[in-house]
C-alpha cells in the first residue's frame, strides 16, 4: 500500500512540476542534451556558435532594443551541439521585441538543391497555445540583405502537435528555390508582441545539399598531391573551413585551414575517391581527391 501511495504520489509531482515547466518564460536549465547529426549529405554552411561571438563573424544584428540575440551556455540550458547556442530572452519590460539576428552571405551556385535545417527553443504555452504572443521565423534575402521578401518557415510550420516547450526540436526548410544565387542571408527573426512573450533559442544551423552541378570553385586554391596517399597539401588566401566526405556522402572529418600552408592527414581514409568541400568568407569550393 505504502509503496503504492508512493508511485501515486511521484506521478502527481511530475504532473505539477510539467504544467510549471510550460509556462516559464525562461528556459528551464535541465533540459535535455543532444547530439546533431547529419552524414548522408554535403555541408554548405553550418554555424553552431561555438566561437562564443554574437554576433558571429560577418553576420549582422538588427535590433529593435538593446535586448536582443545573444549568447546562450550551459549556465541557461544545456547547448544542443557543442558549448554555446544563440538566444534572445523574454523582456518583461518592453512592449515590443523585434530582434533580427542575419547571416553571412551564402552562396548557393553551383548546387542542384539545397535544406536548411536547425534546432529551435520555443515556448508553446505563450506563443501558440493558449496565448500567442510571440513568434520565431526565418526570412530570406537574395539583394544583399536590403530586403528580406521571403518568410520561409515560422514555429507553427513545425509539427505543433508533438512540439513541446522549451525541447530542441528540429526544424527543416526546402531551399531549392534559392539554387544559383549567389547571396542568400537568413534572418532569424524574434518578434514579441504584448510585453508578455518567453524566451527562444536556436543551434546547430546548416544548409546541406546533396547534388551539385560540378566542382565549383570560388577562390585560388592550391592542392597537391592528387591523388594522394598519406597527407595532402592546401594553400589558401585566406582562413577557411574544411569537409571531407566520402562517395557516399557521409562526412568523414572536419577540420580549420588557415591562410597559407595546410598539411591535411589522410591516414585515416580508405583507398577511394573524396571530396573536399571548403567554405570561406567568399564562398565554396568543392574538389574532388583521390586517396590510393
Amino acid at each position: 500500500m505504502k509503496i503504492i501511495i508512493l508511485i501515486f504520489a511521484l506521478q502527481v509531482s511530475m504532473m505539477i512540476s510539467g504544467q510549471n515547466y510550460e509556462k516559464n518564460k525562461r528556459i528551464p536549465s535541465d533540459i535535455e542534451r543532444q547530439i546533431y547529426k547529419n552524414s548522408k549529405e554535403y555541408y554548405l554552411f553550418w554555424e553552431s556558435f561555438d566561437n562564443g561571438l554574437m554576433p558571429p563573424a560577418d553576420w549582422t544584428l538588427n535590433s529593435l532594443n538593446t535586448s536582443t540575440w545573444r549568447i546562450g551556455d550551459i549556465n541557461i540550458c544545456n547547448p544542443y551541439y557543442g558549448d554555446y547556442f544563440a538566444i534572445c530572452r523574454y523582456d518583461e519590460t518592453l512592449s515590443l521585441q523585434d530582434e533580427k539576428l542575419i547571416t553571412k552571405p551564402i552562396d548557393f551556385s553551383g548546387i542542384s538543391d539545397a535544406k536548411l535545417s536547425f534546432v529551435f527553443i520555443f515556448s508553446k504555452f505563450w506563443g501558440i497555445y493558449p496565448n500567442n504572443n510571440y513568434d520565431l521565423q526565418v526570412l530570406v534575402s537574395t539583394d544583399g540583405g536590403i530586403t528580406f521578401p521571403d518568410t520561409v518557415w515560422t514555429e507553427l510550420l513545425t509539427d505543433t502537435s508533438a512540439l513541446l516547450s522549451y525541447h530542441w526540436t528540429y526544424a527543416e526548410v526546402n531551399m531549392t528555390g534559392y539554387v544559383d544565387s549567389a547571396d542568400v542571408r537568413l534572418c532569424f527573426r524574434y518578434y514579441g508582441r504584448n510585453g508578455n512573450g518567453a524566451d527562444a533559442a536556436i543551434d546547430a544551423i546548416a544548409i546541406t545539399f546533396t547534388t551539385s552541378t560540378g566542382e565549383y570553385i570560388t577562390m585560388p586554391i592550391q592542392l597537391f598531391p592528387n591523388p594522394a596517399k598519406d597527407y595532402i597539401n592546401l594553400h589558401l588566401n585566406e582562413k577557411s573551413d574544411l569537409y571531407i566526405y566520402n562517395n557516399n556522402g557521409q562526412l568523414l572529418k572536419q577540420q580549420v585551414l588557415f591562410e597559407g600552408n595546410n598539411s591535411i592527414d589522410l591516414s585515416e581514409l580508405s583507398p577511394g575517391l573524396y571530396s573536399f568541400v571548403i567554405l570561406s568568407s567568399k564562398g565554396k569550393t568543392i574538389k574532388k581527391i583521390v586517396v590510393h
